[in-house]
């Protein structure tokens, strides 16, 4: 599959919608009346179809066919509803109706944006490529690993992984082939990534505010690394830094459920915690509490907070990072 192929089935599969490639990509929706297969027409191109094309669009195709595009306006959407179109873009805005099931998403940014003529943005820069370079970073032995493993580690699909690592490998990053694969100018690559991190992935990440219990308790009664890793500024004081953070987050699986029950979250009150999308797996970091301290000094930047921000800095300089800001 290529690029946006594969971003559109990483989508689909996030609303429980899994795909099977082959000459077209076909869904299976997981609909009350049982499984129903749809052809996904996945069509690169710089813009959406218009209103009259994507009308062509769905007298030409089987009933139930979903229209995937690197990027759909909000408006186009409306419109595309109002015909009756089932559609997805890269970002993960969608409507997917069928008996029993029903999907309706706006206003997510787009995975994959083109550039001139129809080439995508590069493959380890992308949210999903950055996922794969996260891992990487963490763990630089897991470059030696089988694709399905790098794929299982980033929550991500292996097609994402094969791009990934191409693309990496223009970029100098990699070098040799299988069990060989060695990971080069790791410095460069992290200082790529907290960008990447900062302007494309962490926007894309799902939060819940909610009211818990404060940062001084989490430190020292949370124990549980599968459910919830602690970051940001809690983070940065436990790796050293002098600060009282008010708040907590914490990086678990959405809907955060078990994080929620264990430590009595409420929505009502101030907020006082921060639950954040986990873009890991769990095999990832182990037992570890915290978050890496790549992920607590990009996490620093892109809350742009000036205390956190000079921990950040103090941290880097501790840990000789030299590329840092």
């Amino acid at each position: 599959m290529d690029l946006l192929t594969d971003v559109v089935a990483e989508v689909l599969r996030e609303f429980g919608v899994e795909t099977e490639s082959g000459p077209v990509l076909v869904a299976t929706v997981p609909t009350q009346r049982g499984s129903v297969q749809a052809e996904v027409d996945v069509k690169t191109r710089s813009q959406p179809l218009s209103p009259a094309e994507a009308a062509r669009w769905l007298d030409s195709r089987p009933a139930g066919a979903i229209l995937a595009l690197p990027a759909i306006p909000r408006a186009r959407g409306d419109q595309y509803r109002a015909l009756g179109v089932n559609y997805v873009d890269s970002g993960g805005n969608a409507f997917l109706s069928f008996p029993g099931f029903r999907v309706q998403i706006e206003g997510r940014k787009p995975r994959v944006t083109l550039e001139s003529g129809t080439r995508a943005r590069p493959a380890s820069t992308n949210p999903a490529g950055l996922k794969v370079a996260f891992v990487l970073l963490v763990d630089p032995g897991s470059i030696a690993t089988s694709h399905e493993r790098l794929a299982a580690l980033a929550l991500v699909s292996k097609g994402t992984v094969t791009y990934a690592l191409a693309d990496l490998r223009r970029r100098g990053h990699v070098f040799g082939e299988a069990e060989k694969r060695v990971l080069i100018d790791e410095d460069r690559l992290a200082k790529d990534w907290v960008d990447g991190y900062v302007r494309d992935l962490r926007p894309r990440l799902r939060e819940l505010e909610l009211r818990g219990p404060g940062a001084a308790w989490w430190t020292r009664n949370w124990r549980d690394a599968a459910v919830g890793v602690i970051g940001d500024g809690a983070a940065l004081a436990e790796l050293g830094a002098d600060l009282r953070p008010d708040r907590t987050v914490l990086y678990g699986l959405p809907p955060w459920q078990e994080i929620r029950r264990e430590a009595r979250l409420s929505r009502d009150g101030e907020a006082s915690v921060v639950l954040r999308e986990r873009f890991w797996s769990g095999d990832l970091l182990g037992e570890a509490r915290l978050v890496p301290p790549l992920l607590a000094y990009a996490d620093a930047l892109a809350d742009a907070e000036p205390r956190e921000m000079t921990a950040a800095g103090e941290l880097a300089a501790r840990l000789g990072w030299g590329w840092a800001r």
